[in-house]
């Protein structure tokens, strides 16, 4: 009885270890499912989605399309973290998020402001009479992987510039203005006058609106 008594704490110990053992395995498992679980959950909840843009057109359904001018940045703010918080929002992991692409070949730099921020920035003003498209890129996720989902922001929008204006801005002449003693004005003179005049020597001014490079 002694012997037969002396091992049976020894069996109730291992017993008591394997169910430690199995516990351990079970708590390991779930660890390993529970996030993903609530990461699917809060996928679900709270999606990859665009809050604001700016312009504002960016993201509405106006027809008009979105209208820019000078060096004017286009930005996008997102309800998730799409970079990782601390990564280098210029780095080359960063860059390879992109939000949205142009059809149109005007040359800018795309980065990260903050990790759930993009902004483009043309490296020039806009060019005058643009028109080309604003896609937003479908594969983008989030930083733990949720999906981007557009809901009711357009997959699709135009941007747009104004045409190029040009106006007659004056008319120098040093010869009219020594004959007059400073008094001659290109658009000035008496009803049979056809003015504006342009005497000789006289030199136009232009004015340009619309992203002229001169």
């Amino acid at each position: 009885m002694r012997h037969g008594a002396s091992r049976q704490p020894h069996g109730l110990r291992a017993g008591w270890g394997l169910l430690v053992l199995l516990s351990l395995v079970g708590g390991s498992l779930s660890a390993k499912s529970g996030p993903k679980s609530a990461a699917l959950f809060l996928g679900a909840k709270l999606p990859l989605a665009v809050i604001t843009t700016t312009p504002v057109a960016l993201s509405t359904q106006d027809d008009d399309g979105v209208w820019v001018s000078g060096r004017q940045a286009l930005t996008a703010v997102f309800s998730r973290p799409v970079i990782a918080l601390g990564s280098d929002f210029g780095g080359a992991d960063a860059t390879k998020k992109v939000p949205f692409r142009l059809t149109c070949g005007v040359a800018g730099k795309l980065r990260w402001v903050t990790t759930s921020i993009a902004r483009f920035d043309p490296d020039e003003d806009w060019p005058p009479d643009l028109e080309c498209s604003v896609k937003w890129v479908a594969s983008l996720t989030a930083w733990d992987g949720a999906r981007l989902q557009l809901e009711g922001v357009p997959a699709r929008r135009v941007l747009r510039t104004s045409s190029m204006h040009m106006w007659l801005n004056g008319i120098t002449s040093e010869r009219a203005d020594n004959l007059t003693d400073g008094a001659w004005s290109y658009n000035l003179g008496s009803s049979a006058d056809k003015t504006p005049e342009a005497p000789p020597d006289g030199m136009p001014g232009l004015g340009m609106f619309g992203g002229a490079h001169y």
